[in-house]
């Protein structure tokens, strides 16, 4: 007997993309799904769409419900799932035809994580595969979080398919109150939960970068960015290893975030960064993982914000020009 997948589907303004993600599910060489597409109070005509696809077809099933953001409408669509499996899908996204069987698949690991192509403005840019990776306990499926290659996967909800009983035996929901890491404490708090995982190298996730994503939004609070995921990661007993992992793989992310434009700013980020690393207790030499985490450990570590800054500025430059 095959066993039944919810998709769900948070949709907010995305009438642009909509019909794309729709027709990429109805597709699918696995036939036994439903597809939960949560209405957040969109604006265009993205309600319309849905309502006139799941007259098309039963496996539809459309809620309405007032704006309360991505996380509101996740956990509206895990709560209303009837499936054994829970697959996440971004409105303005698709999947691959045979995304759902390979998934199925791979059944008996309750954490599977495919990888993924990247879309800018509907042209493809590049392929994300991940190298084969099975855990065969707890220890070495939390152990995801540390790997290199991984971490900056685990973060999202797409391109996995998850067990609805591990979701909902230990109440596990996105975090409504807050408005950064909200889905990366998610997963954290659900590899937590798994005896065991497996990561494919086949790409079966479509990702679309599109004006108005929400992983493209700047939020301004980095210091309540890296308190969420700090919590989590306590919480649920993840090594201190992995504390200092993902607090500097967000460390990076800021420095190298191309919108500090003035040098007042970026300095000012460098010592919020530099505290948080200090609360922490964590060693600068233990972030030396590679050439760009040595040159960011050091000049934090020696004040040396100035030399950082104009170094990340012609790298910029340099990017844009091509060179």
């Amino acid at each position: 007997m095959q066993e039944k997948i919810s998709i769900i589907i948070p949709i907010f303004n995305a009438e642009k993309y909509l019909e794309r993600c729709i027709k990429s599910v109805l597709n699918q060489t696995y036939k036994n799904f439903e597809a939960i597409l949560v209405d957040d109070g969109s604006t265009d005509n993205s309600c319309l769409i849905c309502d006139n696809y799941a007259l098309k077809d039963k496996r539809l099933k459309i809620i309405h419900k007032k704006n309360g953001g991505v996380s509101s409408a996740r956990n509206i669509g895990v709560e209303n799932s009837e499936g054994k499996y829970i697959v996440f899908i971004d409105a303005d996204d698709f999947i691959d035809t045979d995304c759902l069987e390979t998934f199925i698949n791979y059944s008996q690991y309750d954490f599977v994580m495919c990888g993924f192509k990247e879309y800018i403005q509907d042209d493809e840019k590049k392929e994300i595969c991940h190298k084969l990776y099975i855990a065969n306990n707890n220890e070495q499926t939390k152990n995801i979080a540390l790997q290199k290659e991984y971490i900056d996967f685990i973060s999202f909800p797409w391109m996995k398919m998850l067990k609805t009983s591990i979701i909902k035996n230990n109440n596990i929901v996105f975090n409504e109150k807050i408005d950064y890491a909200e889905d990366t404490c998610f997963i954290l708090e659900y590899l937590a939960k798994c005896n065991n995982a497996i990561i494919i190298e086949k790409p079966l996730y479509n990702y679309s970068i599109v004006n108005g994503s929400l992983s493209r939004k700047y939020i301004k609070d980095i210091r309540q960015k890296l308190k969420n995921i700090i919590v989590t990661l306590r919480q649920n007993k993840y090594t201190l290893k992995a504390l200092q992992t993902h607090i500097f793989r967000n460390v990076k992310t800021e420095i190298f975030n191309e919108r500090w434009t003035k040098y007042k700013n970026f300095k000012k980020i460098c010592i919020e960064l530099k505290q948080i690393i200090k609360e922490n207790q964590i060693k600068f030499e233990i972030l030396y993982a590679d050439k760009k985490s040595i040159f960011i450990s050091i000049c934090l570590k020696f004040k040396l914000y100035k030399i950082l800054y104009y170094c990340l500025r012609i790298k910029g430059k340099s990017k844009k020009l091509g060179i």
